[in-house]
Parts: structure tokens; C-alpha cells; sequence
């Protein structure tokens, strides 16, 4: 496994949080562009990731992320090597590229749960590194697609900016499904105690709702992940 591979692979077990969702993705892509930049990621030329960039647009989300952390990183602007072959230290950081291809991976046809998660992140709390300011309405529509893909904590912030009233009118209704949605994501052990800070939410808001609005939002939520979110009407 190449370097690059390795920082998209910790850094996505990082961004859901210790949950085995990676099953669910294919990180090592057949397709011919993502082999151009695959290459790329090994070989560490500038002439490669030049290649790399000219079909950039047309590779899967897990590869998009891989440019985003490159930039993120400073390794290419361009690839520097002293005369050992070792990298150098004269790469500047490029957050604006950064940016830019985590959404392009997020808003991929294929996209990647770790773009969405960072990015809904950024949104929420602002990220003056990233030249992003707060904005709740991007926050919630990243989250969304990093919760439909397997993030419990971006379910979970869904459910509490629902509950809270940030960024949206407050709605224990859909606060609650999004609970229950967020519940179901957490089934690895290392997610115990978020598990627990779940319930303990879920408990506060059925002190909110009649007995039949908390049956039609179990009823809901169990669509939504039946159905894989193709039938969900909270997102």
C-alpha cells in the first residue's frame, strides 16, 4: 500500500470514528483514471501527478481525497526532491486546492465519507485554516452525505442541530429519526460510549414527542436504512 493510501485509509478511520464502515468501500479502484493517479500517489513526480490532475475530474471521491490531502499536506506545488531523492521542505501548503477537491470528492458520483465529515466540520465550526467561515446550511448538507454513507457522528450532529435549532427550526420529529438512523451506525465496540450519549439524547427527546410521532420516526428511520437512503424523507 502506497503512503498516500495509507493517510486516506487512517485518516477515514479516523473520520467515523473507529467504525468498521470501510467494508463498504472500494479503495482500490479499477478504474483507468483513478490508476493514473494511483500511479501517481507511488511514483511521486511531477510529471505523474501532472498526469494525475488532467483526469482528476473524472476519478472516484477516494481519489479526490488523496489530491485533497496531498495539498493539504504540501507535497506537490511542485514535487521537490534534494539531491538524496528525499522530499523537501520548500512545498508551500495549498488549502485553497485542498478545499476544492474535497468537494469535488464529496459531491463525487462515488463520494467519500471522509470529504463530506471534514467539510460538514469545517462548516459548523468555521476553519480559518481552510478559509471557511460558518455556515450551517453547507454543514448540513455535507453531513448528510457523510451520515448517508456510514458517519454516526455526522448523523448525530444532524440530530442535534435538529434538536437545538442550529441552523434549522427546531424539530424534535426529525431530531429523533436522525437518532435512530445515528444508532443503527454505531455497532462497533469502539463506539460504546457515543452509542450511550445517543440513547441519552434519544431519551430526552421522546420527553418531547406523543407516542405516535416516536413510532412514525423509528418507522422512518428504518426506511431510510433499508432502503440504503433512497426512500428517506429527512434527507
Amino acid at each position: 500500500m502506497t503512503d498516500i493510501k495509507k493517510l486516506i485509509l487512517i485518516t477515514s478511520l479516523f473520520m467515523l470514528f473507529g467504525c468498521d464502515r470501510l467494508k463498504n468501500f472500494n479503495i482500490k479502484s479499477t478504474e483507468a483514471n483513478d490508476k493514473v493517479c494511483e500511479k501517481a500517489f507511488a511514483d511521486k513526480t511531477d510529471e505523474q501527478f501532472g498526469k494525475c490532475l488532467s483526469v482528476a475530474d473524472s476519478t472516484s471521491g477516494v481519489i479526490q481525497y488523496g489530491i485533497s490531502e496531498i495539498y493539504s499536506l504540501g507535497l506537490y506545488a511542485p514535487y521537490h526532491r534534494d539531491k538524496d531523492g528525499l522530499i523537501s521542505d520548500l512545498n508551500p501548503k495549498n488549502n485553497e486546492e485542498r478545499v476544492k477537491w474535497l468537494k469535488k470528492s464529496a459531491d463525487n458520483k462515488n463520494p467519500f465519507v471522509a470529504s463530506a465529515y471534514q467539510l460538514g466540520e469545517a462548516y459548523y465550526y468555521g476553519r480559518s485554516d481552510m478559509n471557511i467561515s460558518k455556515d450551517y446550511t453547507k454543514a448540513i448538507y455535507y453531513y448528510k452525505i457523510a451520515s448517508k454513507l456510514g458517519a454516526p457522528y455526522a448523523t448525530g450532529q444532524l440530530a442535534s442541530m435538529y434538536s437545538e435549532g442550529i441552523g434549522v427550526p427546531k424539530d424534535y420529529y426529525k431530531s429523533y429519526i436522525f437518532n435512530n438512523i445515528a444508532l443503527s451506525q454505531c455497532d462497533d465496540k469502539y463506539l460504546e460510549k457515543y452509542r450511550l450519549a445517543v440513547i441519552e439524547d434519544m431519551n430526552d427527546n421522546e420527553r418531547k414527542l406523543d407516542k405516535k410521532l416516536i413510532n412514525q420516526s423509528q418507522k422512518v428511520a428504518s426506511e431510510c436504512v433499508e432502503s440504503k437512503f433512497t426512500k428517506c424523507e429527512v434527507y
